[in-house]
């Protein structure tokens, strides 16, 4: 099987939608402890346990927050795949990339922030404290506007907080686009610029270029061994995942979060994406029915957070909603889902094609 068979094969990744839909509603599970904050605080003796669902939904609770990293992981291998040729052969120009991400991120990142603006402003005016992050000034709404929530000038979270990780992906794809352009596509140079970010350090900018990276070198790596015959009926990324979570899980009782997450970043997460890709070989129409499940993604991710707001007002004003019931839970699931699928039909799809269209009619 070579390289442009086993490409030609994959119309979609939809196995690694279906994995990025299920790290969204990892995050989604992890916000949950939003609702026991008081004064943007976690509220003194907060217990995890006390959650809904906690028996069934622990690891959610206790490590969804590295389902970012993922998120960080797999948009390496993603673009890699789809752009990095593309750009060392110039066949894909700096305005189509730059335009294209735009169209996907920029508009449901406006209205999100205009929403949770004025949800914030609001719940302020009613209980004289924001909810969760407290820096909703001018400066951090500007910031907020150029997609630079989290390069470094914040004072911390604010507005939709959920968005720095975007932010983050922001300064990702510009970096991943002049290497492509300007640096050779080998893996030894990949592995340099992972390093890098592990140099950095840290759990945002540094921890993002050492997994997006890390993603990149995952996609080398299939693009390698999809020109070996044996890739799709070796069993070797099956035992690889076997491995790599039996050595990581005695470190999700690490009580310092840097190793926990870099931990995670060189065992069970890229074993994850690996392992689903050679699926996704072995069966090129596996996972399309959930589709539309890795579609939310974006939408529920800049979503959950506004409604969280709204379920927490209700809650504190009227007694409905309580945080610790289990129908809470569901109903913030179900709302999240809901409203992430209309929004996503009525405005960002939409928008998204509309923003397109214009750059094909532009002559810059």
């Amino acid at each position: 099987m070579n390289t442009i068979r086993a490409q030609n094969q994959i119309q979609r990744f939809y196995l690694l939608d279906l994995l990025r839909g299920f790290a969204s509603f990892a995050v989604l599970i992890w916000h949950y402890q939003h609702f026991f904050f008081d004064k943007c605080k976690l509220r003194p003796g907060f217990n995890r346990e006390e959650q809904p669902g906690y028996f069934i939904l622990k690891p959610f609770y206790e490590y969804g927050d590295l389902a970012v990293y993922l998120f960080f992981i797999l948009s390496g291998f993603v673009f890699f795949s789809f752009y990095s040729n593309g750009i060392v052969r110039r066949s894909v120009s700096l305005k189509t990339f730059a335009w294209n991400r735009f169209s996907r991120l920029y508009p449901l990142h406006l209205l999100t922030l205009l929403l949770t603006a004025s949800l914030q402003f609001v719940y302020y005016q009613l209980f004289n404290s924001y909810f969760v992050y407290e820096h909703n000034d001018l400066k951090h709404f500007m910031l907020q506007l150029a997609f630079a929530s989290y390069w470094g000038l914040q004072d911390g979270h604010s507005f939709n907080g959920p968005i720095w990780s975007v932010s983050i992906e922001v300064l990702l794809y510009a970096l991943f686009f002049v290497f492509c352009k300007f640096v050779p596509l080998r893996p030894r140079y990949v592995a340099i610029m992972s390093l890098m970010g592990l140099a950095i350090g840290g759990i945002h900018v540094g921890a993002g270029i050492f997994c997006y990276f890390l993603g990149g070198l995952l996609y080398l790596l299939f693009d390698h061994q999809s020109t070996n015959s044996c890739f799709a009926s070796s069993k070797l990324p099956a035992v690889g995942l076997c491995v790599a979570g039996i050595a990581f899980y005695p470190f999700t009782f690490m009580q310092h979060h840097h190793p926990k997450v870099y931990v995670a970043c060189v065992t069970i997460l890229p074993t994850f994406v690996y392992f689903l890709t050679w699926l996704q070989v072995r069966s090129p129409e596996s996972g399309k029915l959930w589709i539309g499940f890795g579609d939310l993604t974006y939408s529920s991710y800049l979503l959950h957070f506004p409604l969280q707001i709204v379920f927490h007002s209700l809650f504190l004003l009227y007694g409905i909603l309580n945080p610790t019931k289990t129908e809470t839970l569901v109903i913030f699931i179900l709302s999240t889902y809901t409203t992430s699928y209309l929004i996503y039909r009525i405005f960002e799809l939409p928008v998204k094609h509309f923003l397109r269209k214009k750059l094909r009619q532009i002559a810059w």
